[in-house]
């Protein structure tokens, strides 16, 4: 699904974001890899499948691995398949909005 999610927003006109960038906190430490990342404007895009939210180890981890990122300055959107799916063009808006607020004009 993250490839999907990755071909969705290139098709759409986006830029192709990055796999599996390290987000480093200002204090040199680890924060997470996102799933896919627009590094310039400190976006990570992170797809959570089913297993994310039945496997009560793995939604702990994701719920630090995004405050981790949010506290290093990141911006963290969350998608599930029913946006890659059925709500494509919110997401793609959703994304494109996201860049234009955080990168410069």
């Amino acid at each position: 699904m993250e490839t999907r999610l990755r071909l969705l927003l290139v098709d759409a006109g986006l830029p192709e974001p990055i796999i599996g960038h390290a987000v480093i906190d200002s204090d040199g430490y680890f924060a997470g890899t996102p799933d896919l990342a627009y590094v310039d404007a400190k976006i990570a895009i992170e797809y959570e499948g089913t297993h994310h939210q039945e496997d009560a180890a793995v939604y702990a981890d994701d719920i630090e691995r995004r405050e981790r990122m949010e506290a290093a300055g990141w911006l963290v959107i969350r998608v599930v398949k029913e946006h890659i799916t059925h709500r494509r063009s919110w997401l793609i808006q959703r994304v494109r909005q996201a860049l234009a607020d955080r990168l410069p004009h």
